[in-house]
Parts: structure tokens; C-alpha cells; sequence
């Protein structure tokens, strides 16, 4: 990965930097063997020099945030139950299971609060955080901005219609945290996505979606505009067939071709793969 001498809190200025021609985001942490959103899977990325993380944001009983995927903590932890009648001092308690869970042996880790992730990795990586409950999303950002996170995170926002997006700048207008939404791509006009997107004016677009013809007229939006586009090569999600498991069997197919669109920012649960590529 090309190097850039911007400081990791600067989030805005590192999207806009002319010298950044991909950045990979490690979703949930560098896991495997390390536990997936763990301090673990943060430091490792910080390692292998990634710029971006990308974690699993809850709130439970107590208020407090947390650092986990599921509503419930039986596929990563040692204990059961959802998260939101669970208080903070039982969460402490428990440990993560290694890589993704599921039938891994125990770590030696707890769950993370993400106060305590953010102060420990503040000026080392960016976070990308996705608020799993988006009832909880204002006061998320609230937190974020009443604790000078905002430097170096971004709290991507779902706006699916031209009132979501009204409705997001007005709500936001006193943020200090970069701009990024997540647009869905279903059954909108471009002229709709278009609006949307001036209307919101964001840093960072993340585009899910199935019908490519829709995607490259985003692409081309977004490249006029200089917003940095962000597409998911995860296998589960909405990403018109540039998946992992086809970046494995031939990245210039996937990984260099949304590359050659002029993709700048791709989330993959392979990132060692991607940047071993990348630099080769």
C-alpha cells in the first residue's frame, strides 16, 4: 500500500488526498486467528499496515457501546443472551471466541467497549463504524462527537429517498465526523440516486448493489464529484458478482476491474490477499 504522510486521525483528509488510489478495509478487524472485532483484529491490521478498520458497533441495557456484530453473543462469546439485556459489567466478563466464532475455541480476549478501542487506536488506523441498530445511531454520533472521535471515524448512514437524505443533512448539520452513506441500490431512478447524492454531498459513498448499468452511472457521479466510492466484495451482500470468492479465483477480474472503474475503497474479509495483489 502506498504510504501517505497524513496523520490516521484525519479521516477527510486522507479520503481527499490525490495520492490514495485504494484503500482496503479490513471487515471486523484483521480476524483469524484473532477474533473477529477484537483489540486483537485491530492491532493486527495496524500491523500489516492497513489504514481503515471496519467494526460492528451495539448498544446494551446499560447505554454503553460495544464492539459486536449479532443482537445475540452465542456464535462469538461464552455467553448467551441479546446484547440489549445484557448489563456492561457482565459483558466485561465474557471472552470472544477465536476468528468468527461459531465452534472456535476461546481467546483470552473480552468484548470491547469502543470507548476504551478508540482512545487506545486513536492517530493509528481509521474506523469505519457500523451501527448495527440504527435507533441507536444518533446518540452514537453524539458520543463521537462530545469525545473528539470524530477526527478519525466515520458513521456511515443508510439513506434510501430524496426525504432520508433532507432529513440527514438537517439532522447532522453540527457534526464534525465525515460524510458516508450506504446506498442500497433497489428499484430507484438514477435521477433519484442523483438527487441523493447532491443533496447530501458525502466524502464516502458506499454502493450495494445488483444491477451494474445503475452502478457505473453512479461511478460516474461520484468520479465528477470527487466522492470516494466504496464497494463490498464480501460474499453476502449485494455487489453485482465482484465478490471474494471471485477475487480468489482471479482478482484482475474483480479487484482490478472495479479498480479500473474507478473504485477507491474496497472492503474485503481477505485483505492480506487484496493488498499482497495490489502491491504486486
Amino acid at each position: 500500500m502506498p504510504k501517505l504522510n497524513i496523520a490516521m486521525e484525519e479521516f477527510k483528509k486522507y479520503i481527499s488526498d490525490k495520492n490514495r488510489k485504494l484503500s482496503i478495509i479490513c471487515h471486523r478487524g484483521l480476524w483469524g486467528p484473532e477474533p473477529e472485532n477484537s483489540i486483537s483484529s485491530i492491532k493486527s491490521a495496524i500491523e500489516n499496515k492497513f489504514h481503515i478498520v471496519e467494526v460492528d458497533v451495539r448498544r446494551n441495557i446499560d447505554g454503553d457501546f460495544f464492539l459486536m456484530h449479532d443482537e445475540n453473543f452465542q456464535r462469538t462469546t461464552n455467553i448467551h443472551g441479546k446484547i440489549t439485556e445484557i448489563s456492561s459489567s457482565n459483558i466485561k466478563e465474557a471472552y470472544l471466541k477465536m476468528s468468527n466464532g461459531g465452534d472456535n475455541k476461546l481467546s483470552e480476549e473480552r468484548i470491547p467497549l469502543l470507548k476504551d478501542v478508540l482512545r487506545k487506536f486513536k492517530g493509528k488506523i481509521l474506523f469505519d463504524l457500523d451501527v448495527k441498530d440504527s435507533s441507536d445511531r444518533a446518540s452514537l454520533v453524539s458520543f463521537i462527537n462530545s469525545n473528539d472521535f470524530h477526527e478519525f471515524v466515520d458513521v456511515k448512514k443508510p439513506i434510501l429517498s430524496i426525504d432520508e437524505a433532507k432529513n440527514f443533512v438537517d439532522t447532522e448539520r453540527e457534526s464534525k465526523i465525515i460524510k458516508m452513506i450506504v446506498l442500497n441500490v433497489t428499484n430507484q431512478t438514477i435521477e433519484e440516486i442523483a438527487s441523493i447524492i447532491e443533496i447530501t454531498k458525502p466524502s464516502i459513498l458506499e454502493v450495494n448493489f445488483d444491477n451494474n448499468d445503475i452502478f457505473l452511472k453512479i461511478l460516474k457521479i461520484c468520479n465528477d464529484k470527487n466522492i470516494a466510492v466504496w464497494v463490498n466484495t464480501l460474499n453476502d451482500v449485494p455487489n453485482g458478482g465482484y465478490t471474494d470468492s471471485l477475487a480468489l479465483r482471479s482478482p484482475d477480474q474483480c479487484w482490478g476491474h472495479l479498480l479500473n472503474l474507478g473504485v477507491s475503497m474496497i472492503q474485503t474479509d481477505h485483505p492480506r490477499r487484496l493488498m499482497k495483489w495490489y502491491n504486486h
